[in-house]
């Protein structure tokens, strides 16, 4: 069955993680959980405490009646319902406790930047790749940590609301689908690295660096 599933993708050099560990399951974070499951992601690891709230549902794929839930709980209904074959848990906020579970590859979706700073350094101390995203309204980003190009994370999101970042935002669907269509890419497509936002009422790059391919073009 499974080689049925992906027959269409095994001609494109699409990798298959073994393990990705998403922190924050809301609007971005479920839909990268989601592309990296249909994609064939073995095992997926979610890391949120928040309930899901009836005006979370106007951009990921919930029902009403799940609005109370834990957001890794209907995640990962959703998941199995999808792709059952896929290993998916479910964890608390990161503390010093779950921390240690960050293993293999980590997408930061979290809204606070004193969290994203503990997440990239715990990372970058046991080299364990590490993804980037935010999206506010029609703003959306997507970093690879370690890119020599990356900016800070207090330089992406600068909106003077000091350690506390981004929490309740006007949003949609679509800018977060693209932010999680762009990490997906990155983490699947081996040597894809880089930074990019968009600004997708426009259209338009506001800065980009997609960096080099294995086979040395450069992909913009």
């Amino acid at each position: 069955m499974d080689d049925l599933i992906y027959q269409r993708q095994q001609n494109l050099d699409i990798h298959q993680p073994d393990e990705v560990c998403i922190v924050g399951c809301g609007g971005v974070g479920a839909w990268v959980a989601i592309d990296l499951a249909m994609v064939g992601a073995r095992k997926l690891k979610l890391f949120d405490d928040d309930t899901v709230e009836i005006h979370n549902i106007n951009r990921v794929p919930f029902r009403p009646e799940d609005a109370g839930r834990r957001k890794t709980a209907v995640l990962k209904g959703f998941i199995k319902r999808i792709r059952p074959e896929t290993a998916v848990y479910q964890y608390g906020k990161i503390t010093n406790i779950t921390q240690p579970l960050l293993s293999n590859c980590v997408v930061d979706c979290t809204d606070k930047v004193d969290t994203q700073k503990s997440i990239y350094t715990y990372c970058k101390t046991r080299s364990i790749p590490y993804y980037r995203l935010g999206y506010d309204g029609f703003h959306m980003t997507v970093s690879d940590g370690f890119h020599p190009k990356t900016p800070d994370v207090s330089k992406v999101w600068d909106d003077n609301s000091g350690t506390t970042g981004y929490t309740i935002i006007d949003s949609w669907v679509v800018t977060p689908q693209i932010a999680a269509a762009f990490v997906t890419h990155m983490i699947c497509r081996p040597g894809t690295r880089g930074h990019i936002s968009v600004d997708t009422n426009t259209l338009m790059l506001i800065n980009d660096y997609i960096g080099e391919k294995q086979d040395g073009r450069k992909k913009r």
